[in-house]
């Protein structure tokens, strides 16, 4: 029996972001239509699989896929522009899907993306601390505040 991989997903009114997290990925077989979805595949030796039954229907055709070689990511164009209220149809708590927090955004925040028009965040690395904010020369002895004196 296959294994089920851990996901994530996050979504905005027209579109489903859903990872499938299987390293080095091998032999996928991947089946999307309208609201069903089927991934099979290999990694390491061993086989995965995850079958959903979506919320609502998404477009294959408008929906694209690719690997990373750490993860394997969907983009799933919804059918109808609108708020999922989960992912699924079943509204049981599924234990191998969690949020993407990276991508997710509340529904009246939805049409806030962030644009970053080609910028590359990988090259600002760390900002580290601020480190202490130094001393606030010029400001003396501030009359009118009683109890304040020097020590």
């Amino acid at each position: 029996m296959a294994a089920i991989p851990k996901c994530e997903w996050a979504q905005r009114n027209d579109k489903v972001w859903f990872t499938i997290q299987v390293q080095d990925l091998k032999d996928e077989k991947i089946t999307i239509e309208g609201n069903k979805f089927h991934f099979s595949g290999k990694s390491q030796g061993k086989e995965y699989a995850v079958d959903l039954d979506f919320f609502a229907d998404v477009d294959s055709k408008e929906s694209t896929w690719t690997t990373t070689g750490r993860h394997l990511v969907f983009i799933l164009a919804k059918v109808e522009s609108k708020w999922w209220d989960r992912l699924t149809k079943e509204k049981q708590k599924l234990h191998f899907l969690g949020i993407d927090w990276d991508k997710y955004k509340d529904e009246d925040e939805a049409d806030d993306d962030f644009k970053t028009d080609g910028m590359d965040f990988n090259k600002f690395g760390g900002m580290g601390g601020m480190g202490g904010m130094g001393g606030m020369g010029g400001m003396g002895g501030m009359g009118g505040m009683g109890g304040m004196g020097r020590v």
